[in-house]
């Protein structure tokens, strides 16, 4: 929990998180969402659906279940959300044009 605790209150986003558990356990919540998916879910509503439990949890790791975020809690976890956001539309960018120069 010490490096969670630090990445959420001393901003070292990313910083000393295992990349491969990561990156498995991303995996794996994508693997879930696309079941719901195809099982008929409306893509919309299983994103929705994962934010708000990820909004749980995150709530539940920096505040514990006695706590609650304060508004400058609030604002380091949207501020984290939007880092993890800007990455993950860097990564698709690099891939699609990766993507794009095999094809030439």
């Amino acid at each position: 929990m010490a490096v969670y605790y630090d990445y959420f209150f001393e901003g070292n986003f990313m910083s000393d998180f295992d990349e491969a558990a990561h990156g498995e356990m991303l995996n794996r919540f994508i693997a879930i969402a696309n079941e719901y998916k195809n099982e008929g879910a409306d893509p919309q509503l299983v994103s929705s659906a994962l934010m708000a439990a990820s909004c749980v949890y995150t709530s539940y790791v920096a505040a514990g279940n006695e706590g609650v975020l304060l508004e400058p809690g609030i604002e380091r976890v949207v501020t984290m959300y939007r880092q993890h956001l800007v990455r993950a539309q860097e990564l698709r960018r690099a891939e699609l044009e990766a993507k794009k120069a095999g094809e030439a």
